[in-house]
């Protein structure tokens, strides 16, 4: 998996979210997939679980959102429609601080507008950071957040809606 890392095996896949209405996209979700030097796809569902147990998901996760912000700038510097994707994130103890400085740097370095960016947290990650801290310098500095998973764990709507712009 590090290697894999390193060689640029790990690639952003982006998929469209609909609007029934006009059949245009309106946003995408970024994917992970993981393709070995030989062509060979691995499945997300053979390496997400144990990724998510080493604490190796924190390295995707700050590598899936740095492509998917260069898969935006190019798409700005071509003059391509852009529309917001969404990154799901898995939020180790090691990121809780410094969650919005971590995702400005790629956001700056590849002069994307952070609008364009959602941070889809899982429902047990919300509940790991400070969400009334972390979500509201988010917030501040144009992050969109939203919880995935809701309501299959401990989260509360009252929490949840406190925190919603």
């Amino acid at each position: 998996m590090r290697a894999g890392l390193r060689n640029g095996e790990f690639v952003p896949y982006l998929q469209p979210k609909i609007d029934c209405h006009t059949g245009k996209a309106v946003g995408a979700e970024a994917l992970v997939r993981w393709i070995k030097p030989d062509g060979k796809v691995i499945s997300p569902d053979f390496f997400i679980s144990y990724f998510e147990k080493s604490g190796f998901i924190t390295k995707i996760d700050m590598y899936m959102f740095g492509e998917t912000c260069r898969i935006l700038e190019k798409w700005i510097e071509e003059g391509r429609e852009v529309f917001p994707c969404f990154l799901q994130f898995y939020i180790s103890g090691h990121h809780r601080k410094q969650l919005h400085q971590i995702f400005e740097v790629n956001v700056r370095k590849a002069q994307v507008p952070p609008e364009l960016l959602e941070l889809e947290l899982t429902e047990s990650c919300a509940l790991a950071i400070d969400l009334e801290l972390q979500g509201k310098e988010l917030s501040d500095h144009g992050f969109k957040l939203s919880i995935d998973d809701f309501g299959s764990g401990s989260t509360h709507l009252s929490l949840s809606c406190k925190y919603s712009r």
